[in-house]
């Protein structure tokens, strides 16, 4: 069951940390981190083994394992706070635009009056083309969307059918997913978003979606929040460090 494949996945994550962990200090040794990776299966682990290594290699989590949870309370927060997150200043606070953007995209909708509402409709259009055809061959991410169809107001659909991404009150994978890159793009205005941008982002927040450690048998959005977060500060880490040249 859930509550056996979390705890063995905690053992498997304990096991390859404490051959990794250097005596001085409790830290990762990253050298051998990258060689292990390179010489064997180690990224390719059960998912939150894969999800430990993939954020150590990208400069998300510390090191020394003893700050990590400093580390993730301090950044999840600094995303996710209500007041003064990442989310709040680029999506709650643009609330009224974000959903006058949304109504403006499909057929129903008034084209958009103001200078805001153009800018958030057409990043949003950019983002929910892309965000929608992410992984199409993952039955568990198209029955995501096939559930959220069903309770989603028709005045947000487009003239396929196909929602607009609701990143205000998420409530699928999708909508996550487009939050983490529309807070990405608004943050990095002198790159935006590009195309292709979500198929990197896809990888890691689908990934950590299905770790054990982070999911509860309780509150899966509680568990998606998480996810969502930490995809975000990996996508930013990884776009500074390798990729951020290729979409400009």
């Amino acid at each position: 069951g859930f509550s056996e494949q979390r705890h063995k996945d905690f053992d498997e994550v304990l096991k390859v940390l404490s051959t990794l962990r250097g005596r001085k200090g409790g830290c990762i040794n990253m050298d051998e981190l990258r060689e292990e990776c390179l010489l064997t299966n180690l990224g390719l682990g059960g998912p939150s083994l894969r999800a430990v290594v993939w954020k150590l290699l990208l400069g998300y989590l510390p090191q020394r394992s003893g700050d990590w949870d400093a580390t993730l309370a301090e950044l999840r927060g600094n995303y996710l706070n209500e007041r003064m997150g990442f989310v709040h200043d680029t999506v709650v606070a643009r609330e009224s635009a974000i959903e006058v953007a949304r109504r403006s995209l499909t057929r129903e909708g008034q084209p958009p009056q103001t200078e805001d509402v153009i800018e958030v409709q057409r990043l949003l259009d950019q983002i929910n083309k892309d965000v929608y055809r992410t992984r199409p061959e993952l039955v568990w991410l198209d029955d995501d969307r096939m559930r959220a169809m069903a309770r989603v107001s028709r005045k947000f659909r487009l003239g396929d059918g196909t929602m607009v991404i609701d990143i205000v009150h998420p409530t699928t994978h999708f909508d996550r997913m487009g939050r983490i890159l529309f807070v990405y793009a608004t943050l990095n205005p002198g790159l935006g978003y590009v195309q292709g941008m979500h198929e990197l982002l896809a990888v890691m927040y689908l990934l950590f979606c299905q770790d054990h450690l982070l999911r509860s048998e309780t509150d899966s959005s509680c568990a998606a929040e998480l996810a969502e977060a930490d995809a975000f500060y990996c996508l930013t880490n990884l776009m500074a460090q390798h990729h951020r040249d290729m979409f400009l």
